[in-house]
C-alpha cells in the first residue's frame, strides 16, 4: 500500500440537510394525546437555528401549540415538546423551516424547503367515545378516571369521563348509568 499525502483542503461541504424521519410518522393516527414531536437529519445540525421559531406545531384551527423545542447532536434529533398534552381526535401540521431562516447544518447549508406533515391524536386511554353510561371523576383526583379502564377490560367502550365541576343536570339527563368516583 502506498501512503498518498495530500496538502489539499477537502472540498466545502455543500449538500443541504434532510429530514430522514419522523415520528409521529406523516399521516399517523390515534396518536397518543402526551407524545412529542421528533425529527431525525440526515447530517448534525447547528442547534443555534433549532428553535420555536424554525420548528413548530399547529392545531387544526391553525393556532400555534406551545411547546419547548430542544436539539440532541447525537442522535441528530430535534425534539419539539408541547408545554401541555394535546387535544383527542384533533390533526396536528408539524412544520421544520426550510430556507435561509430555517434549520441548517453545521457548514450552513439549510434545509432546501419547508418540511411539514400531519397526524391525528386518538382518544385518551381514560376516556371513552361517548354513551349511555358516565363517569364522573373529582376534578383533582386522577383515581376516579380507573373506572374507564375497567369498563374497557370488561368490554364496554360506550362510555365518557366527566370531571365533577363540568356536570349539569342537562348533562345527567343524557345519561342512562352513572359511575360518580367519591372523593374522602
Amino acid at each position: 500500500v502506498d501512503v498518498v499525502f495530500s496538502t489539499d483542503p477537502p472540498p466545502p461541504d455543500t449538500t443541504p440537510p434532510t429530514v430522514s424521519t419522523v415520528l409521529p410518522a406523516i399521516g399517523a393516527t390515534g396518536v397518543v394525546t402526551g407524545s412529542t414531536v421528533r425529527a431525525t437529519f440526515s447530517e448534525i445540525m447547528n442547534a443555534a437555528t433549532i428553535t420555536t421559531s424554525s420548528v413548530t406545531l399547529r392545531n387544526a384551527a391553525n393556532q400555534l401549540v406551545p411547546a419547548g423545542v430542544s436539539y440532541d447532536s447525537v442522535t441528530r434529533m430535534a425534539i419539539l415538546a408541547p408545554s401541555s398534552s394535546l387535544a383527542s381526535q384533533t390533526i396536528y401540521t408539524a412544520t421544520i423551516k426550510g430556507g435561509a431562516s430555517g434549520v441548517q447544518d453545521t457548514a450552513g447549508n439549510a434545509l432546501a424547503a419547508d418540511f411539514i406533515w400531519s397526524f391525528t391524536t386518538g382518544t385518551p386511554p381514560d376516556q371513552g367515545p361517548g354513551g349511555p353510561i358516565l363517569i364522573i371523576a373529582g376534578d383533582t383526583d386522577r383515581f376516579g378516571r380507573y373506572y374507564a379502564e375497567i369498563l374497557r377490560t370488561e368490554g364496554f367502550n360506550a362510555f365518557a369521563v366527566s370531571t365533577m365541576s363540568s356536570v349539569t343536570a342537562a348533562t345527567l339527563a343524557t345519561y342512562d348509568v352513572v359511575f360518580l368516583d367519591v372523593i374522602a
